[in-house]
């Protein structure tokens, strides 16, 4: 009996990113997608969500994902909801502006 080696085809695929929302009631999520898998809850309400998430490889093909920097290790993403007025700057409210 012979067994023949192919080693995984992979192709690359960009990490998501750590990312920061105002609040608006809308509920934020990372999704799943053909090349990684996601696991946490998101939400909607202001505080940190957190996601693993996991390169897919399938065995039977022998193919595969690599994040774009050429890693393989499972990632931590961050969504972070903040209350506008956290946020350091609001609408109506001013900034040094020096015109010659």
């Amino acid at each position: 009996m012979y067994f023949i080696y192919k080693p995984i085809e992979y192709t690359l695929v960009d990490k998501p990113i750590n990312r920061t929302f105002v609040y608006d009631g809308t509920v934020h999520i990372l999704s799943s997608t053909d090349a990684y898998t996601v696991t946490g809850v998101g939400g909607s309400e202001i505080g940190v969500y957190q996601f693993n998430v996991s390169l897919n490889i399938d065995p039977i093909t022998n193919t595969g994902y690599k994040w774009s920097d050429n890693t393989i290790d499972d990632i931590i993403v961050i969504y972070t909801i903040k209350d506008a007025s956290t946020l350091g700057w609001s609408f109506g409210s001013s900034f040094p502006i020096k015109f010659s």
